[in-house]
């Protein structure tokens, strides 16, 4: 017995300094992490009062660095957490689409109801039939999903119902719809299998919507396209308050101790049942920003404090930035930006800093930074030199971080969305970019030399910049 004691003794003895011994080293390898940079352009000075704020996970715990830009260079301080204790630096529904659009031509209940009701009886017995789609259906088949692979709202269906039957857009007399039905032998289950679509593709045009969305974790905001593939304008009068950009109270209340079903029609008379294991507190649509039908939504994005959305259209042949606060669905600004040149590639990326709203044109090289010297004197600042500096392509912009001050711009984005401890950073004035640099994060090499740094590296999982105030 007093062998087994002391034996128990000893091993927790050993676990104990183990335990020690690898605290001990993480604070040392706090102490340890540094950022260095390299001046590509200009002078690092103009990032004097910037701040980083990184978290890393490496090796099972989560390491948050703060570094500061000084007149004597960066400063930096780092902290480590246990991987169940994972600091958050931006909202989770911070630049994320929480919608899908998709044609309900999927469906095989659906097509076949179509075949049988439309198109057999005018098939002259074939298998195809090409019809009129405002015979099969009044509205659009357009269904609206919540990102499934989101976790923000991943089963929140009667919001999803709520918008499916808000939304009116009336067929117009040129689309077609291809019904078909073909029947094919199952060797393994020894019986014919029937299948049916509905192709909603037919014709010389057609109507497939983009659609943009933002979520407040309050509000939902959304947009649909109402242009067709050549461009025809399709009618949304019959959506209660017409074409626009459309609002949905929704709100998560709780998780659910145990998952209920939640009964969903489908078409045209069926029901599904979804297993729901959130409760949302619902509210109805309704438009917060009407729009000419000749208007086009080209983007949308909200702040990182989740206070103000930004809708890029096209009116009259130019670029219109609006900026709508989220808590009183007030219009703030209506924000001359551009003319539309229809000549060059049209890759437009929508993003947005703390309290402030961002848009870039590549092939023009313009990023616009909606910033509010007031709060409703929101003005343009117009910046140009991206892409001189070589530092950033079109698809890294997504998981760009941006600071303004009113006065300077930052712009700054990992080197790899996986894994990478360095950071590209520009600072524009007004007008024109004056510094640039790459900087390295010392943490996988503080970790290195005592052993305990992961095979893949350093992972950033979320960083943001700020002005020091």
């Amino acid at each position: 017995m007093r062998k087994w004691v002391a034996a128990f003794t000893a091993i927790c003895i050993t676990a104990a300094v183990g335990g020690v011994w690898i605290f001990g080293t993480m604070r040392r390898q706090a102490k340890a992490v540094e950022v260095t940079g390299t001046t590509l352009v200009g002078d690092e000075r103009a990032a004097d009062g910037l701040i980083l704020e990184t978290v890393y996970e490496l090796q099972w715990t989560y390491w948050s660095t703060v570094t500061e830009w000084t007149a004597d260079g960066p400063k930096t301080e780092a902290q480590y957490r246990l991987l169940s204790e994972e600091p958050q630096l931006l909202s989770p529904f911070f630049k994320q689409n929480a919608v899908q659009e998709r044609m309900d031509n999927y469906l095989g209940r659906t097509a076949e109801y179509w075949w049988n009701v439309y198109g057999r009886p005018v098939s002259n017995g074939g298998r195809v039939v090409d019809l009129p789609l405002s015979e099969v259906t009044k509205y659009e088949p357009l269904k609206i999903y919540f990102n499934m692979w989101s976790e923000v709202m991943w089963d929140a269906y009667e919001a999803e119902d709520k918008i499916n039957e808000f939304l009116r857009i009336t067929v117009p007399e040129w689309q077609k719809v291809r019904l078909s039905h073909t029947s094919e032998w199952d060797a393994d289950f020894q019986e014919m299998i029937e299948n049916y679509s509905a192709d909603f593709f037919a014709g010389e045009d057609w109507y497939y919507p983009t659609v943009e969305s933002v979520y407040t974790g309050e509000k939902l905001f959304f947009a649909i396209d109402n242009r067709s593939k050549e461009g025809q304008i399709l009618d949304f009068s019959d959506t209660p308050g017409g074409y626009g950009v459309y609002m949905l109270p929704l709100r998560k209340v709780r998780d659910l101790d145990k998952p209920v079903e939640y009964r969903r029609k489908d078409y045209p008379d069926d029901y599904r049942f979804e297993s729901v294991d959130v409760e949302y507190e619902i509210g109805e649509p309704s438009v917060v920003l009407p729009l000419d039908p000749q208007t086009r939504v080209y983007g949308m994005s909200q702040s990182e404090d989740l206070t103000k959305v930004f809708v890029l259209t096209i009116e009259d042949g130019r670029y219109v930035a609006t900026v709508i606060d989220a808590v009183s669905l007030r219009v703030l600004a209506h924000i001359d930006l551009c003319e539309e040149d229809t000549l060059v590639d049209q890759t437009i990326e929508c993003h947005a800093g703390e309290n402030f709203g961002a848009i870039y044109f590549w092939a023009s090289d313009q990023l616009f930074i909606l910033y509010p010297y007031g709060e409703e004197d929101w003005r343009p600042i117009r910046l140009t030199g991206l892409g001189k500096l070589d530092i950033i392509t079109w698809n890294r912009f997504r998981t760009t971080r941006l600071a303004c001050d009113g006065e300077r711009t930052a712009v700054c984005y990992d080197d790899d969305i996986n894994y990478s401890e360095h950071v590209y950073l520009a600072v524009f004035d007004k007008e024109k970019p004056v510094y640039a640099g790459k900087f390295c994060n010392s943490l996988e090499y503080a970790n290195r030399n005592e052993n305990l740094a992961s095979i893949a590296g350093v992972q950033c999982e979320d960083f943001r910049i700020r002005w020091k105030e």
